[in-house]
């Protein structure tokens, strides 16, 4: 094998070498855009299960003064107020500042 057929096989070899990195470059970009999407939709699907929730919570509080509740209803009533007072505090302390 002389100096000229082994140049040549270098030469292949790096036009192989450099076509697989520009796929693998394509693929990525794809594989990028794909994360991006899931990305946003999973992040529309938690919003949705937290308003979900909030409703659901909501719910519970309204229907609460129906029946009697149990200890963990009302467990879970006084820790909803709570928060809600904490949130109401903290934006009047954000409008006082």
């Amino acid at each position: 094998m002389n100096e000229g057929d082994i140049l040549l096989r270098i030469e292949e070899k790096l036009k192989l070498l450099l076509k697989r990195t520009q796929q693998l470059e394509e693929e990525r970009a794809t594989l990028q855009q794909t994360i991006a999407i899931q990305q946003k939709i999973l992040e529309e699907k938690e919003n949705a299960i937290q308003e979900m929730e909030r409703h659901s919570a909501l719910l519970k509080i309204a229907g609460s003064g129906q029946r009697e509740e149990t200890p963990e209803e009302k467990r879970f009533l006084r820790q909803q107020i709570n928060a809600y007072i904490r949130e109401i505090d903290r934006c009047m302390a954000l409008l006082n500042n």
